[in-house]
């Protein structure tokens, strides 16, 4: 049920990762990101459809890690007020 880990590693996708998946190598990559290169414009398409899709997949994990979270917050917050009852009763 614990969404962040693969959350977190969607996050920070790795430039030979981003390479692969635009099909072009990683020296290219890396070019681009430091402006010693500007993408020809069909990279730059797949580049940018690429990113969209990070960002589609970014927000979606995004929204299963904000009610994950507020799901196991309730449950955590309802298990300590068990205990705290099962503890009083006992004092």
């Amino acid at each position: 049920m614990n969404v962040l880990p693969e959350a977190l590693a969607a996050a920070t996708p790795t430039l030979r990762h981003i390479a692969a998946r635009v099909g072009v190598s990683y020296a290219s990559v890396r070019a681009w990101r430091t402006g010693a290169r500007i993408p020809r414009p069909k990279g730059g398409r797949r580049l940018a459809a690429v990113l969209r899709r990070q960002a589609d997949k970014l927000s979606k994990l995004a929204d299963r890690v904000e009610s994950e979270s507020a799901v196991l917050r309730r449950d955590r917050n309802a298990q300590l007020e068990l205990s705290d009852g099962f503890i009083a009763e006992f004092l």
